[in-house]
């Protein structure tokens, strides 16, 4: 399952994390939005082993939103060892949900390979 974070748990849950961390911000109040779960549930469901996935509802944590300059919802950042990476919205973004199940695998493949 997805782990929401905050201002006081992100240092420890994403920046300490010994694994890849995807983090994805959010709202409730985005539709888009609603579309992403199913994508995330099916990429956790395929890296949960590889990649800790945690989320941000960025009207819940405006400091975090404001810290990663997120302007816009969706948002998918990578972190590895610390470093945060921003994952940019696709060019041929899916009507559904912006970001594809292939797109976001393609970058989290290239994290885990090192490349």
């Amino acid at each position: 399952k997805m782990k929401q974070v905050d201002a006081y748990n992100f240092d420890e849950e994403v920046l300490a994390s010994e694994k890849l961390c995807l983090v994805y911000f959010k709202s409730k109040q985005c539709p888009m939005c609603s579309n992403m779960e199913v994508v995330m549930e099916d990429l956790f469901k395929s890296y949960f082993t590889k990649v800790k996935f945690c989320s941000v509802d960025v009207l819940d944590q405006v400091k975090l939103a404001d810290l990663f300059d997120i302007e816009g919802v969706p948002t998918v950042f990578l972190f590895s060892e610390g470093d945060g990476y921003e994952v940019e919205y696709p060019e041929d973004p899916d009507p559904f949900s912006g970001y594809s199940i292939r797109y976001l695998t393609e970058h989290i493949e290239k994290f885990l390979n090192n490349e």
